[in-house]
């Protein structure tokens, strides 16, 4: 990106885009600085290689001497390009997201890692998670015809309680994704999780 963007109406990207990255060059120091910065970016996500939404909280810690700092709208636009692209691997964003940083930081030395709920403490008494269905997802708007129960030749009733994490909206101003838990507590016919 060749503008700083702040202040500025950007469009988000579609995809991953490390070029809306911008860097604000560090003002020289009167005296060495010592200690180091920590970003925490909330509502972190990106798309397994068959389009199932993985989330959690992206950190970075960097040295204060680095040479620049990112600005942090820029960082904010690639994060959604980052929302909305397949990756094989949490390690492979992990990688990404390390070089494109350390390219525009320039720093001595750089740790990035993803924290998921389990990491975070968050524990999920209620009910059966189905985040983990091993489902393609091919699109992303609403679309009531997926939503079906379990055919059976006797009907019998079911009580269950099914969660999921990956209940997504979009900011209105940023573009980028907010992440809550829908929890389905019923009896009737059996819901099919995928």
């Amino acid at each position: 990106m060749s503008q700083n963007p702040l202040g500025k109406m950007v469009l988000p990207p579609k995809g991953y885009d490390p070029g809306v990255l911008f860097a604000i060059q560090r003002p020289a120091a009167p005296c060495h600085v010592y200690g180091y910065e920590r970003w925490r970016c909330y509502e972190f996500s990106w798309l397994n290689p068959r389009g199932l939404p993985r989330v959690g909280v992206l950190e970075f810690i960097c040295p204060v001497p680095s040479l620049n700092i990112v600005e942090s709208k820029s960082l904010k636009l690639y994060l959604v390009g980052i929302a909305n692209t397949r990756f094989d691997s949490q390690s492979q964003v992990k990688e990404t997201i390390r070089r494109d940083l350390m390219d525009i930081m320039r720093p001595e030395w750089f740790v990035l890692d993803i924290l998921c709920s389990s990491d975070l403490g968050v524990n999920h008494a209620f009910g059966q998670c189905i985040d983990d269905a091993d489902i393609q997802c091919p699109r992303y708007t609403r679309d009531p015809s997926l939503l079906k129960t379990q055919l059976k030749t006797h009907r019998k009733e079911t009580r269950e309680i099914l969660y999921s994490d990956l209940l997504k909206t979009l900011c209105p101003i940023t573009g980028q994704p907010d992440w809550a838990t829908l929890v389905i507590d019923y009896c009737g016919e059996q819901i099919d999780h995928d």
